[in-house]
C-alpha cells in the first residue's frame, strides 16, 4: 500500500498465533490472500473455541487514503485615480447587504478522526482448519508500545530516522510521524489536544517480549469465517461549496476554491460563512486557525517576506480566509478550527503529479542553445528564442500543456504574446541555474505587455502556473513595459516565483476590459465574470523604472479579484520625496481575499503600499453587483505584511480612492500582525480606515523617523459626502517613537465615526513633544469606548529590544503592560502564540 507521509501507520498492539504450522512467522504464511483483523488482549474476551484459527494484525491511520494521483490599447485607461463620472443607478443601501452562501450540515457524515485502516488483501474463501490438538502452552510476540518522552510543550528535538511522536497529556495526543528536526507545539501538530493543560512529546519504541498464552487441547474441527468488514472512517474531499461543522455555539463553515489539480496547485480556502451565537462578528472574531497538513517540500518551509521573515511558516495561517500552493504531489488533509478549541473541521486536498499529468508529448521543452539535458523523458524539444513560439506549442487543438525554457538561457518578443488555450497549463524552468529571461525585442512597442492573459473571447479560460520565470523590461527602461496583462476572463492563475526588472507596470487586470466586453453587441465577447481564484506568491519586482514625461507613473499591481492569494511577495517602488511613482499595491475591489507575508517598500511621496476601494456604489458590472461582494469590498484579511513608507503620507488606506463625492463601499475588513515602520519623511498616518466594519489588531507601528507629525491610526471620514466609518475596532496594538517629533498620536477618532472600540493597546514615545494615546472621542450619538490602554506614553514598557529590524517588541517581565489587558475577542499575538483566556494577557502586540 502506498501512503502519503502524512499517513504513516503505527502498528496497535496486536496477537499473532501459529496455525497448524501454515504461518511461519507473524506477518507470513502459504495464502496471500489471508485477511487480517484485530484481535483483543483482554484475557476474558478471547473466543476459546476459536483463538489459534488466524494471523491477526491491525493498524490505524490519520487519514482514509492516499486518493488518486491522478488586449486592446483601450486597457490602459483603467490606470487612474477615480472611476469614470458618469452617473449610474444608485442601489439601495440594503439591497444584497448580507447575501448567504448555502450551506449543509455534516452531523450525518462519518467521522473525520482517525480510524482503523485494514491491512490486509480481500478476503478470499479458505478451507476449514482441521482438528488442532495443542496440549501444551503456545508463545506469541508481543509488540508492545513504550512511550519516552523526549521534549516538553515549546521545545524543540531532533529525530534520526523516521519515529512515531505523540503530543499530548494523559490519555489525550495526537501522532505524527517524525523525522528531522521539529518543534513540541500545537502548530507544528496541527492542533491543540488538551486545551490549557501543559503538553509533551513522547517518540514510540516497540519492543517485542515473549508472553505466555495458554491454549486449550480442541477436540473439534475449528471453521475459520471471513472476518466481517467494517467500513474503514474517511476524510472526505475538501468542498467547493460551504460545508458546515457544528459546536455548541459556532456553525463553522468552510469552503475551497478547488479540491485537486496539477501541482503546483494552489488553493483558496474560506470559512466566511461562519456563524456563531457567541458573537455577531464571526469573521471577526473568532480566530480561524489553518494547517495545510504537509510535511516535506517548499510547503513547510518559511515565508521570505512580512513581518517575520524566515519565521511564519507556509504550512499553517491565522485568518477567516486563507491560501496555500502544494508543489508537491500526494493527498493531504487539511484542519482548521477556532482558537477557543470549541469546533474543527478536516478535510482532503488531491495534489497531481505533473510527470503524470504533462506525461511524454504534452510537454515541450524549449531552449536557444540546443542543449536539452533534464528536460523530461518524451517531451517534445524545440530550439528557439522566439518567446511567441513557445506560446504557439499550447494550442485549444493539441494537448500540450507544459511549456519549459531552460533556465540561464534568454527569449525575446516582438510584441505581446497571449495565452488563450484553457488549462491545466504551465509555463516554467528546467534544468539549473538562473530563471529563463523574457525580454523585449528592438522595436517592441512601449506601453505594451510582455504576456497576455486569455483574450475578449476567452471569458472561461483557467488553470494556469506561470512559475520560475524572470521578466527583464532593462532593455526599454522608458519604454513604459507591462508585465502581465489580462485580455479576458481567466480564473485560477498561479504566478509562482516571478521576478519582473525594469517593469513600469508588472500585474494589470482591470475590470473595466471585462464589462467593456460584456456591453458588446458582438455575443462572442459576453460572458465575463470577475478573476477568480488568483494567487501571487513570492512575486519579486526589482528596478521599478522613474516616471517618464510626467505621466505612467510605475505601480507595483493593479488588479481586482475574488478568492485572492497574495502571498510573499516583495515590491520595491523606490519611491523617494521628489522621485514620484504611485502606489505598490492598488486593489480596485477584493471580495474574499488574504493579503499576507509581503513586503511593500518605498511608494511614491503621496502614494501607498497598500491602496483598498472597490467600484463605485452602484456600478453593474462584475466588479460591482455581479461580483460575490454585491457592490462591496468585503472580507479582506491583510495580515503578516511589512510597510515602509518612502515619505510619510498614508501607507495604508482603506476606503475610498480618492475625495470626491463618489460613494464607494467596503466592509469586514481584518489588519493584523503586520509591522509598518516609517522612514525619512515629514510624517503621516500608517492606516487610514474610512470603511465601517474594521479590525486593527496586534499591529506595530514604528513611526520614528517621521520628523513633524506621527499618527499610527485615523478613523474618520475621507470626504465630506462620503459614509462615516462605523463599528471599528482596534485592539492589541503596539505604537512607538524614538525621535523627538511635534506630534505624536496613536489613534485618532473623528468625531463623524460611531460605535469605535479601542483598548488594550500600547503606545511609548519618551521624546516627541505632544503625545497622545487618542485623539477624538467619536459621535456624539456612538461615542467612542475605550478602556486598558496605555495612560502614560512616557513611562517605558520595557521591551526586549527596539531595533525595528527585528520589530517584534516584546515585553519583559516587570513591565507595566505584562497582565495589564481587559478581555477582548484576540486570541494569539503578533508572533501567532496563543493567549490562554484564564489568564491576564498583556498591552500591545507582542505578550512578553
Amino acid at each position: 500500500m502506498n501512503l502519503h507521509g502524512k499517513y504513516l501507520t503505527t502498528v496497535n498492539l496486536s496477537l499473532c498465533l501459529l496455525v497448524a504450522g501454515t504461518i511461519t512467522a507473524c506477518g507470513g504464511g502459504d495464502d496471500d490472500n489471508l485477511m487480517t483483523t484485530p484481535l483483543s488482549l483482554n484475557a476474558s474476551s478471547l473466543n476459546r473455541t476459536s483463538a489459534a484459527s488466524a494471523m491477526v494484525a491491525s493498524a490505524t491511520t490519520d487519514a482514509s487514503d492516499s486518493g488518486a494521483l491522478v488586449a486592446p490599447s483601450a486597457a490602459k485607461e483603467s490606470i487612474i485615480e477615480s472611476d469614470p463620472a458618469n452617473a449610474k443607478e444608485q442601489l439601495s443601501p440594503n439591497a444584497q447587504e448580507d447575501p448567504l452562501s448555502s450551506q449543509s450540515d455534516l452531523s450525518t457524515l462519518p467521522p473525520t478522526s482517525a480510524g482503523a485502516l485494514s491491512m490486509g488483501k480481500p478476503v478470499a474463501t479458505r478451507p476449514a482448519t482441521s482438528i488442532l490438538a495443542l496440549n501444551s502452552v503456545a508463545t506469541s510476540n508481543l509488540v508492545v508500545p513504550v512511550w519516552t518522552k523526549i521534549a516538553a510543550e515549546h521545545e524543540s528535538f531532533e529525530l534520526t530516522k523516521a519515529q512515531t511522536v505523540r503530543y499530548g497529556a494523559g490519555t489525550t495526543w495526537v501522532q505524527k510521524s517524525v523525522i528531522g528536526k521539529a518543534q513540541c507545539s500545537n502548530t507544528y501538530f496541527g492542533k491543540d489536544p488538551i486545551y490549557g493543560t501543559l503538553k509533551s512529546c513522547d517518540v514510540q519504541e516497540a519492543v517485542t517480549s515473549p508472553t505466555p498464552v495458554p491454549l486449550p487441547v480442541l477436540t473439534a474441527p475449528v471453521v475459520v469465517s471471513p472476518p466481517v468488514m467494517t467500513p474503514v472512517p474517511r476524510v472526505a474531499a475538501c468542498s467547493t461549496t460551504p460545508v458546515v461543522t457544528t459546536s455548541s455555539s459556532t456553525k463553522l463553515s468552510v469552503a475551497v476554491g478547488r479540491s485537486s489539480g496539477v501541482a503546483p496547485l494552489s488553493v483558496f480556502f474560506d470559512a466566511t460563512g461562519t456563524v456563531s451565537s457567541a458573537t455577531a462578528r464571526p469573521f471577526h472574531d473568532i480566530e480561524y486557525r489553518w494547517n495545510f497538513g504537509e510535511t516535506s517540500g517548499p510547503g513547510i518551509g518559511k515565508w521570505n517576506q512580512g513581518s517575520r521573515p524566515g519565521k511564519n511558516s507556509r504550512n499553517t495561517a491565522i485568518g477567516p480566509v486563507a491560501g496555500h500552493v502544494f508543489e508537491t504531489p500526494g493527498t493531504y488533509i487539511v484542519t482548521v478550527n477556532d482558537a477557543a478549541k470549541t469546533v474543527n473541521y478536516e478535510c482532503r486536498i488531491t495534489v497531481q503529479d505533473p510527470e503524470v499529468v504533462f506525461a511524454g508529448s504534452n510537454t515541450t521543452c524549449f531552449s536557444t542553445s540546443g542543449i536539452f539535458a533534464d528536460c523530461p523523458v518524451g517531451a517534445n524539444r524545440v530550439q528557439t528564442s522566439d518567446f511567441a513560439v513557445v506560446r504557439n506549442a499550447a494550442t485549444a487543438e493539441n494537448k500540450v500543456r507544459r511549456l519549459l525554457m531552460r533556465r540561464g538561457e534568454t527569449w525575446t518578443a516582438t510584441d505581446v504574446v497571449a495565452f488563450n488555450a484553457t488549462g491545466p497549463g504551465m509555463l516554467g524552468a528546467f534544468g539549473s541555474g538562473a530563471a529563463p529571461v523574457i525580454a523585449p525585442a528592438p522595436g517592441f512597442p512601449d506601453s505594451t505587455a510582455l504576456i497576455g492573459l486569455s483574450s475578449r473571447t476567452t471569458p472561461n479560460m483557467k488553470d494556469w502556473r506561470f512559475m520560475d520565470i524572470k521578466l527583464d523590461a532593462s532593455s526599454k527602461r522608458t519604454g513604459k513595459i507591462t508585465g502581465f496583462e489580462a485580455f479576458g476572463g481567466f480564473d485560477q492563475l498561479t504566478l509562482l516565483r516571478v521576478t519582473t526588472d525594469a517593469v513600469m507596470l508588472p500585474i494589470e487586470m482591470s475590470e473595466y476590459l471585462l464589462d467593456y466586453y460584456n456591453a458588446s453587441l458582438n455575443p462572442s465577447m459576453r460572458g465575463h465574470h470577475e478573476w477568480d481564484q488568483l494567487a501571487i506568491i513570492d512575486l519579486n519586482v526589482l528596478n521599478m523604472p522613474p516616471v517618464q514625461d510626467g505621466k505612467g507613473a510605475p505601480l507595483g499591481v493593479y488588479l481586482g479579484a475574488e478568492r485572492l492569494f497574495f502571498a510573499g511577495n516583495s515590491i520595491d517602488g523606490h519611491g523617494t520625496e521628489v522621485q514620484s511613482v504611485s502606489h505598490n499595491a492598488r486593489f480596485t475591489y477584493l471580495a474574499k481575499a488574504s493579503v499576507s507575508n509581503n513586503t511593500f517598500m518605498n511608494p511614491g511621496p503621496t502614494q501607498h503600499c497598500i491602496k483598498l476601494h472597490s467600484k463605485e456604489w452602484g456600478d453593474t458590472g462584475v466588479a460591482g453587483t455581479q461580483g460575490i461582494g454585491a457592490g462591496y469590498t468585503r472580507w479582506v484579511h491583510i495580515a503578516d505584511n511589512k510597510c515602509v513608507p518612502a515619505y510619510g503620507a498614508w501607507p495604508i488606506t482603506i476606503g475610498y480612492p480618492s475625495n470626491d463625492p463618489m460613494e464607494f463601499r467596503g466592509k469586514d475588513i481584518i489588519l493584523e500582525r503586520n509591522l509598518q515602520t516609517a522612514s525619512l519623511g515629514r510624517g503621516g498616518q500608517f492606516q487610514s480606515l474610512w470603511w465601517p466594519d474594521i479590525t486593527s489588531r496586534n499591529n506595530i507601528f514604528d513611526m520614528s523617523s517621521w520628523e513633524t507629525e506621527k499618527l499610527g491610526i485615523y478613523i474618520g471620514k475621507r470626504g465630506s459626502a462620503h459614509t462615516p466609518p462605523d463599528r471599528v475596532h482596534v485592539y492589541n496594538n503596539t505604537f512607538y517613537s524614538s525621535k523627538a517629533a511635534d506630534v505624536f498620536t496613536a489613534v485618532q477618532v473623528d468625531d463623524t465615526a460611531t460605535n469605535v472600540v479601542i483598548k488594550n493597546n500600547l503606545a511609548y514615545s519618551p521624546n516627541d513633544r505632544s503625545i497622545k494615546m487618542i485623539l477624538g472621542t467619536g459621535a456624539l450619538t456612538s461615542p467612542l469606548i475605550s478602556s486598558n490602554n496605555t495612560s502614560d506614553l512616557r513611562k517605558n514598557p520595557m521591551f526586549l529590544t527596539l531595533a525595528p529590524e527585528i520589530g517584534e517588541f516584546k515585553l519583559t517581565t516587570g513591565s507595566y503592560a505584562v497582565g495589564a489587558a481587559i478581555t477582548v475577542p484576540v486570541f494569539s499575538d503578533f508572533l501567532g502564540e496563543v493567549k490562554v483566556p484564564s489568564t491576564a494577557s498583556d498591552l500591545g502586540s507582542s505578550g512578553h
